[in-house]
């Protein structure tokens, strides 16, 4: 919520939205001439509410992309977790549909930031998605690190026979890994920092771990974190979603890596666009690690899969000269409005 220091004045002004009575406050900062409103609404629609709004941020909060965008923060007031699929952001109340919220949730009580920036995205700005200087917290909701793991090794060996250099759907759901062994992550040789130690020579290993979906994801905002030494591949319930120096053609237990790359820094990579994948009950991600050669003196595959908190840009800006911001039910009535001055 919004922090405004040395308060220098402050109006009540009376607005009526929606039937419910409400207040605007407004304040000025010794240090910005701009007039900033923060909502406080008294509500029993049980809906979702504008709570607090800054159209001049200069001083508070940072977007993911570090720059000082306005914003305007959503509550849920209910006893009961609200899904923001359906709702709206206007400044136009003759186009209601300016701009539609992702199908996140809220919980009971909750809040949630849009900013007012222009740039009308929900997906990650890349230095979000930095593990090493992100200031956004991963949530490792559906796999922890260190979390046990099915496995399978592989080899560029020749005398490995043709009936395992292949398998068939070991990456989708309903595979039978039970002639896997199992072992906890990270996996690899050579650096003296895995939980699961692998014979020296390894080029390859096939990694499964199911998991269990019962509600919806709090955020859609879904992101593997992988540290690997040297390539990987990696699939959701079957459909390759993410991979770096990974073969293009069909994997087997002789696969190895186009490319080298040493581990010691977790990379993310956003897997947003393939949340539809997942389903409620029993996922599965597969993955495979790979090694350049037989001779290389290390490897190193260390995984985890969870979200990260929502970030929802708008694409309009609040205007300069003040105005009226619109949130609009998704029965297309306004659940809520609040006129801002600058």
């Amino acid at each position: 919520m919004a922090q405004v220091n040395k308060i220098l004045f402050l109006a009540v002004v009376g607005m009526t939205g929606c039937g419910d009575s409400s207040l605007e406050q407004v304040t000025q900062s010794k240090n910005n001439d701009s007039v900033h409103p923060q909502a406080r609404i008294s509500s029993t629609s049980g809906r979702l509410l504008l709570n607090e709004l800054l159209a001049s941020n200069r001083m508070g909060r940072l977007d993911d992309e570090r720059q000082s965008s306005d914003w305007v923060e959503v509550h849920n007031p209910g006893t009961g977790m609200l899904r923001l699929g359906g709702y709206r952001l206007t400044n136009d109340p003759n186009v209601l549909d300016k701009w539609t919220f992702p199908n996140n949730q809220i919980s009971a009580g909750g809040y949630h930031i849009v900013w007012m920036s222009g740039l009308n995205r929900i997906s990650l700005a890349p230095e979000a998605l930095r593990a090493s200087t992100s200031t956004i917290s991963f949530e490792m909701t559906l796999i922890e690190a260190g979390a046990d793991w099915k496995y399978l090794l592989g080899s560029d060996d020749e005398k490995i026979p043709n009936e395992k250099k292949a398998l068939n759907g070991w990456t989708t759901v309903g595979f039978d890994d039970s002639s896997f062994a199992v072992g906890p992550a990270g996996f690899g040789y050579g650096d003296e920092d895995d939980a699961t130690k692998l014979p020296l020579g390894t080029t390859v290993v096939l990694l499964r771990r199911e998991f269990i979906i019962k509600e919806p994801l709090m955020s859609e905002l879904l992101v593997l974190q992988v540290d690997y030494d040297d390539g990987f591949a990696a699939y959701l319930n079957g459909t390759r979603v993410a991979a770096v120096n990974a073969p293009a053609d069909e994997l087997s237990l002789e696969s190895v890596a186009s490319g080298s790359h040493e581990a010691g820094a977790a990379e993310r990579f956003d897997l947003s666009a393939h949340v539809g994948l997942l389903r409620r009950g029993k996922n599965v991600l597969a993955i495979a690690g790979f090694n350049t050669h037989r001779a290389s003196s290390d490897m190193s595959l260390k995984v985890a899969l969870g979200t990260l908190p929502s970030v929802c840009h708008a694409n309009f800006r609040l205007q300069k000269d003040g105005g009226m911001l619109y949130l609009v039910a998704p029965d297309g009535s306004i659940a809520d409005h609040i006129r801002y001055r600058r």
